[in-house]
């Protein structure tokens, strides 16, 4: 393993400290089945985005032969894929949550 395989990890950790330290008065006030809900939201939507970007990255790789226009559409999949996860994890959020958690105002 050398920086490369742990510094993503390392900067995962240090985001989800800062997330739950930021947030610490709202996760107070919920239950634990909620907390579970969320985490697994959490995972479930990082989980979802990742392989959309990987399977649609590797598509475009064996589609299109010019590395710019796959570094372009590349990265319009990433911005897509981001935005469609953290809209529809938001929604997700607000219901396990009764309202209480809203990942617009973070």
């Amino acid at each position: 393993m050398d920086l490369n395989d742990i510094f993503p990890i390392i900067s995962f950790v240090v985001v989800i400290i800062y997330f739950i330290s930021k947030h610490k008065e709202v996760l107070k006030k919920l239950s634990n089945k909620q907390k579970l809900g969320m985490a697994v939201s959490y995972i479930a939507a990082i989980s979802g985005a990742a392989s959309c970007i990987y399977i649609g990255g590797k598509f475009l790789k064996s589609v299109l032969s010019n590395q710019f226009v796959i570094t372009i559409f590349g990265m319009a999949l990433i911005v897509v894929t981001l935005f469609i996860t953290s809209f529809i994890l938001n929604i997700v959020i607000k219901k396990l949550t009764g309202g209480q958690f809203d990942l617009t105002k973070v």
